[in-house]
């Protein structure tokens, strides 16, 4: 694992469309790092593959492969 956010409380919780977009290392308002407990979250690495999941409420769990490239995210299809 790498990074790990969750809403402070639970009236803190929004909808998807209200939270997106999700910037990686950036801890949105109303939410708290969780992972790593301490400091920043760890830099991705170019060529790496990355797992992302985002579990929600009264919705599918969202979950993706992407892989650096070109210090940029592109998803692995």
């Amino acid at each position: 694992m790498y990074w790990m956010i969750e809403p402070a409380r639970e009236a803190d919780l929004q909808t998807v469309e209200r939270l997106s977009p999700i910037t990686y290392g950036r801890v949105p308002k109303g939410y708290v790092q969780i992972y790593p407990e301490h400091g920043e979250a760890p830099s991705l690495v170019e060529g790496e593959e990355y797992h992302i999941q985002i579990l929600t409420n009264d919705a599918p769990i969202a979950q993706a492969f992407f892989t650096i490239r070109n210090g940029r995210a592109v998803e692995d299809r």
